[in-house]
């Protein structure tokens, strides 16, 4: 059974020194309140996910926090961040959507040669991509295909903007060094069909 009876000083203490009875205490005071606050931006399924996700980095940071005030305040402001990151991933990828349905109205059948082209460039692309080393694929794609920002696949890879930057362009010259027949600014078009 789990002792309630703790200060929030001493359950701040024990928490910050890794004792997971004072994290389970944490969850169970302000798990709720998270999930209600992201069941407003999101599906039932992504605020669940958004809110352990909010739990998981409380726990890595927890040696970070003074008071249990604190606590709160960053488990919503993690899981606010989550939401407009997913808000966005998938206003990035309704844009390509649209935009890949836009095209397919406009072209006649005289395309269809052109389209059976680009189909064959995007598996020709994919099996490159997945010959790439785990990290930078996921770079890759966490930047090109999701639209994230540096800063952000930083965050979310527990990753220098540095190393970022470094294995999104290695990427690049190994894509552009295996695809050389191609030229690169089609390859780079091919980028958003890739969802």
């Amino acid at each position: 059974m789990i002792n309630n009876s703790y200060s929030d000083d001493a359950l701040l203490t024990l928490f910050a020194n890794g004792d997971q009875e004072a994290f389970t205490l944490l969850y169970e005071r302000f798990y709720r309140q998270v999930l209600n606050f992201t069941r407003r931006y999101t599906t039932e399924t992504d605020a669940q996910d958004i809110t352990a996700d909010a739990f998981v980095q409380l726990w890595r940071k927890r040696e970070q926090f003074s008071a249990i005030k604190a606590i709160p305040a960053f488990l919503f402001i993690a899981a606010r961040n989550r939401c407009y990151d997913l808000i966005r991933r998938k206003q990035v990828r309704s844009r390509y959507e649209h935009e890949l349905l836009a095209m397919t109205d406009d072209h006649c059948d005289n395309d269809f040669f052109l389209e059976q082209i680009r189909l064959e460039l995007v598996k020709l692309l994919r099996n490159e991509i997945d010959k790439l080393p785990e990290k930078m694929r996921e770079v890759l794609l966490l930047s090109f295909r999701d639209g994230l920002k540096p800063a952000q696949i930083a965050e979310k890879l527990n990753i220098s903007v540095k190393t970022v930057s470094n294995q999104k362009l290695s990427a690049i010259k190994i894509l552009k060094s295996a695809l050389h027949q191609y030229p690169l600014e089609l390859m780079l078009l091919l980028f958003p069909y890739l969802l």
